[in-house]
């Protein structure tokens, strides 16, 4: 497995090329697949949302409309340069915060957040068990969780991640659907099932879990 600073160094170089150009038109799917996640997320006001691998920030601003004034929408992102785009685009929206920060350190005290959400970014997470521990950490009692990712559920599925894995170094793998839900089992999550979110991106599923007391 590659060492934790040079994977982290990779992704951060990765993502900050791509940091200028990420709300580009032609990545509108992004948003439209974060819509829906947010749907089902059933935000209200009030509550506090995490979105843990941001980019800019796009989610963050758009669920910080919802929360109100008594709600406060954050995300975190390895890449430097997301993080300073997302600070940009959300000058003046005064219930939203974004950090730099890995998935497997998240910089919240314990049960702060309502809801937490991941838009195509688990695959590189080089230690997703720890990381899916971090979001229960931060999870307030009848919280909920919804990452969303390519999901490893067929021969097709599981060949596709072992071709990227050759190439992009970067990438750590994909996911079946019942690798997520022994991840959020362990982390002492309930599993509440998976779906697609979006056509055509078929591969793409959203796993969903509760807080143990929720």
């Amino acid at each position: 497995m590659i060492d934790p600073a040079t994977h982290a160094r990779l992704n951060q170089e990765k993502f900050d090329r791509w940091a200028a150009t990420y709300e580009d038109d032609r990545y509108e799917f992004f948003r439209r697949m974060q819509r829906r996640v947010l749907a089902r997320l059933d935000l209200r006001e009030g509550m506090n949302l995490l979105d843990v691998g941001c980019g800019t920030g796009w989610a963050v601003r758009h669920a910080a409309v919802f929360l109100g004034p008594r709600g406060k929408a954050c995300g975190v992102d390895l890449s430097e340069k997301m993080i300073e785009q997302a600070r940009r685009a959300a000058a003046g929206i005064p219930n939203v915060e974004f950090q730099m920060a890995n998935a497997e350190t998240l910089p919240f005290v314990d049960g702060l957040f309502d809801r937490v959400m991941s838009t195509m970014s688990f695959h590189h997470w080089l230690h997703p068990s720890v990381a899916v521990r971090e979001i229960a950490r931060v999870l307030a009692p009848g919280g909920r969780v919804c990452i969303v990712d390519p999901t490893a559920d067929n021969v097709l599925m599981r060949w596709v991640d072992a071709v990227i894995r050759r190439r992009d170094p970067d990438h750590v793998r994909m996911y079946s659907s019942r690798e997520f839900r022994e991840l959020f089992q362990a982390a002492g999550l309930r599993y509440l099932g998976s779906g697609r979110v979006m056509v055509p991106w078929l591969t793409a599923k959203a796993h969903l879990a509760g807080s143990a007391l929720g």
